[in-house]
């Protein structure tokens, strides 16, 4: 109707002479086909290709919403793929699913008619075939996946952390590793576990490419107040404070 063909003409203006490396490109992409603006620290993680990540930011960061749309957007751009999340709790894995869901009704209308057939609560289904699915966390039920890409939740809260990574989730990328396969671990603070070892044990750091970012630079970037950190300082124990926002 006049009004689709009126928003295919606006972005059809953004994109014209633009190759499609050009368009899959950060912050182009982002910003044009899913209207989202990267802060700095989100932008240098949507645009790692690296098959390990592990992501260490303060609350309030952004970083559901930033792990769901590079999980969408590696989707979009790999037919037939699974992008698998977990959690410790099963309304952690679905909230990414729903934060996503979300965002993409602010996409630009044209590329959600193209790509999105159908979000569901506990999975956004791709007109190509591909699909983001939320599992509860269970070694036996994600065992027989075969992911293309892989989040897990709050890593530091699993107690059985190093054998969901190694023993799980890996080998469901082992046919889709020659073709890019990722996996992003994110967590709080929490204990002297497989999370911990990812942050400082020398043994372990080499193999996971790390992204930390405490309050200040969302601070900086404007999503939360200095006003909003000094009142968590004086309410919270040193402790809590730092677990949180540092």
């Amino acid at each position: 109707d006049e009004e689709q063909l009126e928003e295919i003409l606006k972005l059809y203006d953004k994109i014209k002479g633009k190759t499609v490396q050009e368009m899959i490109s950060e912050p182009f992409f982002s910003e044009t086909f899913l209207r989202f603006k990267a802060t700095p620290y989100q932008l240098e993680f949507l645009t790692s290709q690296d098959r390990q990540q592990s992501v260490l930011w303060s609350r309030q960061s952004g970083k559901t919403t930033s792990v769901g749309l590079k999980l969408f957007k590696f989707c979009v751009l790999h037919p037939a793929s699974q992008a698998t999340i977990t959690a410790p709790g099963f309304r952690q894995s679905k909230l990414v699913i729903e934060k996503t869901a979300d965002w993409l009704y602010k996409m630009d209308p044209v590329a959600y008619r193209a790509w999105v057939e159908k979000p569901l609560r506990q999975s956004i289904r791709l007109r190509n075939r591909s699909r983001m699915k939320a599992f509860p966390f269970s070694l036996e039920k994600i065992r027989g996946e075969t992911s293309d890409i892989v989040d897990v939740e709050e890593l530091g809260f699993i107690a059985e952390a190093e054998e969901l990574v190694h023993g799980t989730l890996m080998p469901q990328m082992a046919t889709r590793w020659e073709k890019g396969a990722q996996i992003i671990v994110n967590s709080t603070p929490w204990g002297r576990g497989f999370f911990w070892q990812i942050q400082n044990d020398p043994k372990v750091m080499p193999h996971w490419k790390r992204f930390i970012a405490d309050w200040r630079e969302p601070v900086k970037a404007g999503l939360i107040t200095q006003d909003f950190i000094d009142t968590q300082r004086t309410q919270l124990t040193p402790d809590k404070f730092a677990r949180e926002y540092e």
